[in-house]
């Protein structure tokens, strides 16, 4: 076995670091390319011959794009092998020559594969909204980087927000308070609710429409607007178990929860024993909302069995327009003896 095929099976089997082995055979075509198949980092150790080479730059590339820096300038103003570096390497795009930095297969190849990229290009090529709707697919942070006139632009910043929400952090803060686009937001992520400036979350109208639309809000917002019984009862009406989020005061508080309770009988679950078990609780609730009968737990759902059958007699009397007096106190008596 001669010395080339040597270190030519040690470096297929990489059991060898390529500077480890002797200088005239970073110069050997079979092993540079072997080396390269490997990992495209070895290409700096090659023979600047070879680094000039077509096929194992190509080769280089496609597996290690950052290693564009160190390949020939005749090639490096190959189009196909920057095109090669980007598509596996985003960030080679800082080390491509000016002509392809403004070259929009390149542009658009980059940027859908990492819209980070976006912060490279040209203060022109910024204020094209194509390039930058492009860019916030792969990272809403590219945003960040967009002209002052479209952070400001509602329309624009609408419809950039409908590919992601997560751009809102990088909005003008005129829009961050627009009503319009804080909606948007939420609609898009109830969780977004962080991002919101304080004098927004503090508004007790806007906070009541987020938390029609996302009630989980209602843990985020501030401890003054947690304590308003509207605020409450909109974030409860649909997300019984907020119970548990509400201050402790109103916990107990007795008329406060018979109108909670009223406008969503599922928050029965989450009460105090003390307010399960009180019948004149229930009666009113019931007057109400007569879907608490149906979670009622036996032996209670017995003794409150004629109540309900009492109110619906009285109902039925009512809408048919007839009350015999007594037809009614012989109803009655079956109750009281």
């Amino acid at each position: 076995m001669s010395d080339k095929e040597y270190y030519l099976k040690l470096v297929q089997s990489q059991k060898i670091e390529l500077c480890s082995i002797p200088k005239k055979y970073l110069q050997d075509y079979d092993i540079i390319l072997e080396a390269v198949k490997k990992n495209g980092y070895n290409l700096v150790y090659a023979n600047h011959v070879l680094q000039d080479n077509e096929i194992i730059v190509e080769t280089a590339v496609t597996n290690c794009g950052y290693i564009f820096p160190y390949i020939s300038e005749r090639l490096q103003q190959q189009k196909y092998i920057a095109l090669l570096a980007i598509q596996q390497f985003p960030y080679a795009f800082i080390h491509l020559p000016q002509k392809f930095k403004e070259d929009q297969d390149i542009i658009f190849n980059v940027l859908s594969r990492n819209g980070s990229i976006y912060g490279q290009l040209s203060e022109e090529l910024k204020s094209n909204c194509e390039l930058l709707k492009i860019s916030i697919k792969t990272n809403p942070y590219a945003f960040f980087y967009a002209p002052l006139n479209l952070k400001q632009n509602k329309q624009f910043v609408s419809s950039c927000m409908d590919i992601s929400p997560y751009i809102y952090s990088y909005i003008s803060h005129e829009l961050k308070q627009d009503y319009d686009i804080v909606f948007k937001l939420m609609n898009k992520n109830p969780f977004c609710f962080s991002m919101i400036p304080e004098e927004v979350k503090n508004q007790k109208e806007i906070v009541k429409k987020l938390i029609q639309k996302c009630p989980y809000t209602y843990c985020c917002i501030s401890p003054s607007l947690k304590k308003d019984k509207d605020i409450i009862l909109q974030a409860l009406k649909n997300s019984e178990s907020l119970i548990k989020n509400i201050p402790t005061n109103l916990k107990h508080d007795y008329d406060f929860l018979v109108n909670l309770t009223q406008h969503n009988y599922r928050i029965y679950y989450y009460l105090a024993n003390q307010f399960k078990n009180d019948y004149n609780f229930i009666k009113k609730v019931y007057s109400k909302n007569k879907k608490i009968h149906t979670i009622l737990s036996e032996p209670f759902y017995s003794q409150f069995k004629d109540y309900i059958n009492f109110s619906n007699f009285l109902e039925s009397t009512s809408k048919h327009d007839f009350f015999n007096v007594i037809d009614m106190t012989e109803y009655i008596k079956t109750f009281l003896f």
